[in-house]
């Protein structure tokens, strides 16, 4: 690991952007450490807070019924809370669509049920995985069915 690095990390630097800037040149051709700019653009990691996870507030009704068959499905709520998101989702597709039957023609809901997560202005994260994503999901899965709850 080159001086430069171990400087940055030790002042409380983030590292990110040398990981960009070490994408788009090798150390090979690196050069002078001039090429790499100034540190006045990288911000201390204390400025960046903890990592949170994505917000459900932002999801539509639809779109948090289709989250709770998915996490259902894929054994991210288990026991009561599994009982729980398939009532909550009737009930939520019955209140906002009319019918408690999986609306095959709503987008938001067909997201939903293929595990992603609609966060507004077109942003989406994409539930599932192993390991850390698995622990995520299945935090945010409990927090979507603590929000479709509140939606009834």
């Amino acid at each position: 690991m080159n001086k430069f690095v171990i400087a940055c990390a030790a002042s409380g630097f983030a590292l990110a952007p040398l990981a960009q800037a070490g994408a788009q040149m090798s150390m090979s051709n690196m050069g002078s450490m001039s090429n790499m700019g100034s540190m006045s653009n990288m911000a201390p990691m204390s400025s960046m807070g903890p990592m949170s996870l994505p917000s459900v507030s932002a999801a539509s009704p639809t779109n948090v019924a289709g989250l709770l068959q998915y996490c259902v499905q894929n054994n991210y709520l288990g026991g009561g809370s599994a009982n729980a998101a398939a009532s909550a989702k009737g009930a939520l597709l019955s209140k906002f669509t009319g019918s408690s039957a999986d609306p095959a023609s709503d987008n938001s809901f067909a997201s939903g049920s293929n595990g992603v997560l609609q966060t507004g202005n077109g942003q989406s994260t994409t539930l599932g995985g192993s390991g850390i994503k698995a622990q995520i999901t299945q935090k945010v899965c409990g927090e979507v069915l603590s929000h479709a709850k509140s939606l009834l």
